[in-house]
Order: structure tokens, then C-alpha cells, then sequence
């Protein structure tokens, strides 16, 4: 464990290295979180790359001291010996950033990436506290055989020249936990939206989304948020819609996202049903996509394994109810089955029938939506990510 204490005496106004794979909406939101909560320390943002999965309308504040490494890259980590070069030579450029900065700890988004894993190595053996912030859970570690025995080597490793860990939630705790974190080094810092962008849209912004979509104010809506890739499952939806459709007449669905099956999945869409499906493709701007969820009802999340799924966070802040398969971390703390929404198992068409015909019923449907924003009342109070990355740092200091 890195001895933090006497450093703090030693330092006036303390660097933090904040260290993310890409720029996002919720990732500037908390950012910018710490920069103004946590006024003991100067906050310093580095990004590996500009870009995590899509290109974002973001403008980075001058409180968050940002470096962007990657200008017009995109964080997708390859393992071609070209690729494993161009990491090491990125993790070559964080340590001569922070070596600049020379900060009382390192925060890293994530240890996926080869530059990653290099530098919190570096930070253990230079005796900079590092800590963990990442939505890997134990519902998603299933690897087998020899690529099992391969990440578990990896991550016993990161987890030993960690000082802390900040996962979503219980499930994450849990992965950590299986890789030899001990639980007082664990502390709740949840992934979550800029909520005041949903609770405060503008009149004028919705307007303007009636009008572009054409959207019927006397009908209900299921809203999917999220890429069209294999295992987000929108085929799962798509069919289980259609099965739907006749006794739910007064319904549609609404796609907000893109991705390399949108051309595929519109194909499978029956024709006497594409009038009643909304294709939005992917919304840079996360006020129109915060306003989108004014049209929507109920939320539907049918992959086949979400680390956390921020779209959770977001639904229940608008009000809407909750459909997820059970293999999404953020839902396990935030659907409580049979009060806000319902699980179904993933993968399987028939339980996500059950599941939306159930939800979509008139005597439920409203008292779904009102406990969504009571249970995110409750989480809130439980799992802020600024209260959590404040406590993991008392206890390195402390320790």
C-alpha cells in the first residue's frame, strides 16, 4: 500500500491525475465534479484518446487542466503487434505527462488497454498511489480455460499495485474481491449521467424533436438506447415487438443509436409494422438525447451482458420504467423486479414477451414509472461517485 500521509503534509493543493480512455458526456460531467467538489486538490485530465465509442458535442472546461494524446482516435484496443507498439508508445507519453504533474495519486478509467496496465505497473513502482475506476463486474467474467487462467494472472497483478477501487456497484465489488481486492480498499463510484439535463430540458428542445420525428403525443413508446452491435441483442427486441404489436396496438418503439447491424435489423422488422418503429441514429448531443426519453415509457435493455449500461441511470431519472435482461449491472441496483420494471433472461425471446406484456399493462405501467425515480433517489444517497473517490482517498492517505 502506498503511504500517502506524509506526502499530504509535504504538498500544498495536491495533484490528481485523472487518466480515461476517451471523452464522454458522463466522464467530462463527473470531472468536472471533482474539479469543484473536491477542493483540497488540483484535478489534471489525461486522455489516451479523443474518442471512446462515438464522437460526442463536448466542450472540455479549462477546470479540468485536459491533455488529449489521441487527437482523432478512437479507443479500441488491438493486440496486432502494430497496435501493441502504438500502446506502449502512448504509455510512454502518460508517464512523461505526469511525471510533469507529479501528483499525489493516479486515477485510471479502466486497465483493458496495454498503455493502461503499463502505467499503473509504473505508478506501483514509483510509488504513486493508483486507484481503479472501472464498470467490469462479475457477471461478465465467464472466460474459461486457458484465456481464464490468463486474466486471472492480469488482474491479480493490477489489483495488487492498486491502492483502491472504485467499481459501479456490488456486482463490481465482487469481481474485485474475486481478484484479491480486500473490501475496505472498495468504494462505491458509480458511472452516472449529468441528471439536471434530463430533470431540466427545454421546452424548445422537445418541440423540435416533435417536429423532426413526428411523434403522436397520445401514444406510448419503448425507447432502446445504445449501439446496433451482435450484443446489445436489438434482434431479441425486434421480434419480441412484433410478437406484441397486435395487443399492444397503441405502442411503439423508438432506436436511438447506430451501429454496423442498423441495416440488418431494419430488414427484420415486418412490413406491416416499420410505420410504428422510430430510427433516430446515433445523437451527438446529449440534450437531445436527455429530451428523447420524454417521448418513451418504458426503457428496454436486451443485451447479452452490460458492464453497466449508463442508459439505466438515465431512464429512471425521466421517469420511465425499466426492462433488462439480467445480465446488466447497472439494473441490479437500480430495477427492483416487479416494482419499477422487470427482468428477463437473457437471450430468451418468450421471458422478454412476458416481461413487456406485463410492464406495458395500464394498471402497471404508471406505478413503474413512479418508483423509478424513488429507487434512483435511494441509490443516489447510497453510491455518489464524488463521495465514494473522496473516501477511497481518505483511506489512502490514512493508511
Amino acid at each position: 500500500m502506498i503511504k500517502l500521509g506524509q506526502q499530504m503534509l509535504l504538498s500544498k493543493n495536491p495533484s490528481l491525475v485523472f487518466i480515461s480512455n476517451g471523452i464522454t458526456p458522463y466522464g467530462t460531467h463527473f470531472l468536472e465534479r471533482i474539479a469543484g467538489e473536491l477542493f483540497d486538490f488540483k484535478l489534471h485530465t489525461i486522455y489516451s484518446y479523443e474518442f471512446s465509442m462515438g464522437k460526442w458535442q463536448i466542450t472540455l472546461k479549462p477546470i479540468l487542466n485536459a491533455v488529449v494524446l489521441g487527437k482523432d482516435e478512437y479507443a479500441i484496443q488491438h493486440y496486432n503487434l502494430s497496435a501493441i507498439r502504438h500502446s506502449y508508445s502512448r504509455y510512454l507519453q502518460l508517464v512523461k505527462e505526469i511525471k510533469t504533474i507529479s501528483p499525489i495519486a493516479v486515477i485510471v478509467l479502466g486497465y483493458g488497454n496495454i498503455a493502461h496496465y503499463l502505467l499503473i505497473e509504473w505508478c506501483y513502482k514509483n510509488d504513486i498511489a493508483c486507484l481503479i475506476l472501472g464498470d467490469s463486474n462479475i457477471l461478465g467474467d465467464c472466460n474459461s480455460g486457458l484465456r481464464s487462467f490468463i486474466k486471472s494472472i492480469i488482474v491479480k497483478r493490477v489489483v495488487s499495485c492498486c491502492s483502491a477501487f472504485l467499481p459501479c456497484g456490488t456486482l463490481g465489488s465482487q469481481y474485485f474481491e474475486k481478484y484479491g481486492a480486500r473490501p475496505e480498499q472498495i468504494f462505491f463510484s458509480p458511472v452516472e449521467p449529468d441528471y439536471s439535463l434530463i430533470e431540466e430540458i427545454s421546452t424548445d428542445t422537445v418541440k423540435s424533436l416533435t417536429m423532426q420525428f413526428k411523434f403522436d403525443p397520445d401514444r406510448y413508446r419503448l425507447i432502446y438506447s445504445g449501439r446496433l452491435v451482435a450484443i446489445k441483442r436489438l434482434d431479441l427486441l425486434i421480434d419480441a415487438f412484433a410478437k406484441i404489436a397486435e395487443q399492444r396496438s397503441e405502442w411503439d418503439l423508438l432506436i436511438v443509436g447506430g451501429g454496423s447491424l442498423e441495416a440488418e435489423l431494419k430488414m427484420r422488422i415486418p412490413d406491416w409494422l416499420r410505420h410504428r418503429v422510430y430510427w433516430t441514429g446515433f445523437v451527438s448531443s446529449q440534450e437531445h438525447m436527455s429530451a428523447l426519453y420524454q417521448f418513451a415509457d418504458i426503457l428496454v435493455l436486451p443485451s447479452d451482458y452490460e458492464p453497466w449500461a449508463l442508459v439505466v441511470n438515465e431512464a429512471v431519472c425521466a421517469g420511465l420504467a425499466l426492462v433488462c435482461s439480467d445480465a446488466v449491472g447497472a439494473a441490479f441496483e437500480l430495477l427492483c423486479d416487479g416494482e419499477n420494471g422487470r427482468y428477463f433472461h437473457a437471450g430468451d425471446v418468450e421471458s422478454l414477451i412476458e416481461a413487456l406484456l406485463d410492464v406495458t399493462k395500464a394498471e402497471n405501467l404508471l406505478k413503474y414509472k413512479i418508483a423509478s425515480k424513488q429507487i434512483l433517489s435511494l441509490w443516489r444517497k447510497k453510491a455518489d461517485p464524488v463521495d465514494g473517490l473522496r473516501c477511497a482517498l481518505e483511506y489512502c492517505f490514512r493508511t
